[in-house]
């Protein structure tokens, strides 16, 4: 399983359901342990490129594999050159809380760039945390729209009674598309 490497607290995006924000900061120097897997995460880890790099170095210098989770609201291109030249890089997590749950139009249209650029992928996950406030359509329609190879499904942390309702609901509608369990916060 992969463990979850926090390289900042600082989001610029401001999704109503987030505790990470403008006065979030980055983590120097994260515990990195030798051939593990990690997800490189935060905040937002695009927010400061050079701090991903260095990340990225530590992450090669022990031998570690790693996927990147992003809110998707800012230029995944900005990093190709980062992901294409790292041997040890699986793949890229893109969120959905951009177009669930953030109102600004110009990050959601970052976001459907970035998707038209990564979403086709076979190393590209699309995110969805389920909660109460986004109903089952919703992500049935968002799932239909976007045609994702894999879905990645976390709960959101007050807890989401219908997670394994969903989860199936999701798998028996959608048989092509891979569904992997994500966060939980089991109550």
């Amino acid at each position: 399983m992969a463990i979850p490497l926090i390289i900042s607290t600082y989001c610029s995006a401001g999704c109503n359901h987030c505790p990470f924000n403008k006065a979030g900061t980055k983590i120097k120097n994260p515990e990195i342990n030798d051939k593990e897997i990690y997800i490189i995460t935060g905040g937002e880890p695009l927010e400061d490129l050079t701090h991903l790099r260095n990340v990225v170095k530590q992450l090669q210098s022990k031998n570690a594999y790693f996927r990147l989770a992003t809110g998707g609201h800012i230029r995944i291109a900005s990093i190709h050159n980062i992901l294409s030249n790292t041997s040890n890089y699986l793949g890229i997590n893109i969120g959905t809380d951009i177009l669930l749950r953030n109102d600004s139009t110009d990050l959601q249209k970052i976001w459907l760039e970035n998707w038209g650029l990564y979403g086709k992928l076979s190393n590209t996950w699309l995110t969805i945390t389920l909660s109460y406030d986004i109903e089952l359509p919703t992500i049935e329609k968002l799932i239909t729209e976007t045609k994702p190879r894999k879905v990645l499904l976390n709960e959101i942390e007050d807890g989401f009674k219908d997670y394994i309702k969903y989860f199936h609901l999701l798998k028996t509608k959608f048989p092509l598309i891979i569904f992997i369990e994500g966060y939980r916060n089991e109550t």
